[in-house]
């Protein structure tokens, strides 16, 4: 979501119009490409955001099969059923609600 001083502008563009943008920003996000075309030197105030490479995604990949056939992969299974059941009994008592 948002934040209150930050907007959404959404389009809708044909698969050529798509295209053509896609090509133009190369490497650069879609969203900052169109930013810095159309704000010039202010859309050049907002922080840089790291985009994940290839080979980060294949070193990704290792690591999450290596942990798949770990024993930690146990731990962190019952860690996460552990937090889904307390998030589940959270929406059904909410805090300041009296259970009775």
């Amino acid at each position: 979501m948002p934040k209150p001083d930050q907007h959404r502008l959404t389009i809708r563009l044909t698969g050529d119009e798509y295209a053509l943008i896609q090509k133009k920003a190369g490497e650069q996000a879609l969203a900052a490409f169109v930013r810095d075309a159309v704000l010039d030197k202010a859309a050049n105030k907002r922080k840089a955001t790291r985009r994940i490479v290839p080979q980060d995604r294949a070193i990704l990949a290792q690591v999450l099969a290596k942990l798949g056939t770990s024993p930690l992969i146990l731990a962190f299974r019952a860690i996460a059923t552990e937090s889904a059941s307390f998030e589940r009994a959270d929406r059904r008592h909410p805090v300041g609600e009296r259970h009775g």
